[in-house]
């Protein structure tokens, strides 16, 4: 079995606990290792941070930004994360393990969800800019594009003629491709992105 296809089987469950037993039952050097990775973390760290990702599947990209900005105006409030910044960098501790909950199975749901909830009134709203036609991560554009297109389509800079021109090769390739010349000034950002968001559009409907 290929790596990736040991990563998609271990890390299918909605649960740390389910991941870390299949984890264990597959034995692997991988899950060896993966399994000692993850025992250096925080429980509650793990279980919060596997919840954001399901999450996320389902989500356009300004709620994802919400809900993290939610959960990390609270996480940083932990005794977790004082802790461990003070260990690791005061201290010198790289390998504080001393969380406040010890084990995946003593944190409940509720515990976690806590961290979900919205903000009190009394915090500021998250300002954030969604360029028009971006690129959310519940598309599948991540599977089908190289990960260096999705963030050149995503990075309002583009603008500038002199980074068009310094782009790497394979994503000045993909875009001729697509029949797009990306060093040509005149097409704007936002029209580069309407294009192949419409390209994109048209081949999922032909899929349908």
């Amino acid at each position: 079995m290929l790596p990736l296809q040991r990563i998609v089987n271990c890390f299918r469950f909605n649960t740390m606990e389910e991941i870390v037993a299949e984890l264990k039952k597959d034995g692997s050097w991988w899950a060896e290792e993966t399994l000692e990775a993850l025992s250096q973390k925080s429980p509650m760290s793990l279980k919060i941070t596997l919840k954001l990702l399901r999450e996320g599947l389902y989500s356009d990209i300004a709620s994802c930004y919400e809900r993290e900005y939610a959960v990390a105006a609270r996480r940083i409030q932990d005794d977790d994360f004082l802790n461990a910044v003070e260990a690791k960098l005061n201290k010198g501790n790289h390998e504080f393990n001393n969380w406040t909950h010890k084990t995946l199975e003593e944190i409940t749901d509720d515990m976690v969800n806590k961290y979900f909830e919205p903000l009190p009134g009394n915090y500021r709203p998250l300002k954030h800019t969604i360029p028009e036609n971006a690129f959310y991560p519940i598309k599948k554009y991540y599977k089908q594009w190289p990960i260096r297109v999705i963030h050149w389509l995503n990075e309002q800079s583009i603008d500038n003629a002199n980074i068009r021109a310094g782009q790497d090769f394979d994503v000045e390739t993909w875009f001729y491709k697509c029949g797009i010349d990306i060093k040509d000034a005149s097409i704007t950002l936002a029209e580069l992105r309407k294009k192949v968001y419409e390209k994109e559009e048209a081949e999922r409907k032909i899929e349908l």
